[in-house]
C-alpha cells in the first residue's frame, strides 16, 4: 500500500473514531438532562408537600387542630371513656380523628393500668366505656356524638 493510503485510512479511522465519541458524549449529555430535571422534579415536589404541611395525620387545608376541644370535653364530663394502647393502630386512628383535642378525651392506656383495664372488663381495643357500656371499636366522631349526646362541630 502507498504511503497515501495509509495516511488516508488513519485520517477515516481517526475521523470515525471523533465520531462516535461525539455522539457517546451527545448520549451522555442527554442522559445527565434527564437525572437534573427529574432530580429538580423531586426536589419540587418535596417543597410543596413542605410547604402545605402534608405530614402524618395531617393533609392540605384539614381543620384546624383544636376544632374538636369542646365535643372532647363534653365526652369526659358525660363520663365516657376511652381504653387503648400506644402500639394500637385502630387507637392511632381514633386518636387521629380527634387531632390535638385528643388531649381533653378521658384515656386509659392499658400498658400503663392494665389493672384498670382489667377490671372495666376491657377485652380489645380501642374500647369505649358509654353510658356503663363497653363499645368496641374505632367510631367515627359522629357516632360518638349520636351515642352521647355531644354536638359536634360543623
Amino acid at each position: 500500500m502507498s504511503e497515501t493510503v495509509k495516511h488516508l485510512q488513519l485520517f477515516l479511522s481517526l475521523a470515525n473514531f471523533k465520531y462516535y465519541y461525539s455522539i457517546q458524549r451527545l448520549k451522555m449529555k442527554k442522559i445527565y438532562l434527564i437525572l437534573i430535571l427529574t432530580m429538580t422534579v423531586m426536589l419540587a415536589g418535596c417543597a410543596t408537600i413542605a410547604n402545605t404541611g402534608i405530614r402524618g395525620n395531617e393533609e392540605a387545608g384539614s381543620e384546624p387542630a383544636y376544632k374538636y376541644d369542646d365535643f372532647a370535653q363534653c365526652l369526659t364530663s358525660k363520663g365516657i371513656k376511652m381504653y387503648g394502647t400506644e402500639w394500637c393502630g385502630y387507637c392511632k386512628m381514633q386518636k387521629g380523628y380527634f387531632n390535638e383535642s385528643f388531649q381533653h378525651v378521658d384515656y386509659v392506656n392499658c400498658e400503663e393500668d392494665n389493672e384498670a383495664c382489667q377490671e372495666a372488663g376491657i377485652q380489645g381495643y380501642p374500647t369505649w366505656i358509654i353510658n356503663g357500656e363497653l363499645s368496641p371499636g374505632a367510631k367515627p366522631l359522629d357516632k360518638l356524638a349520636e351515642l352521647s349526646g355531644c354536638e359536634l362541630p360543623v
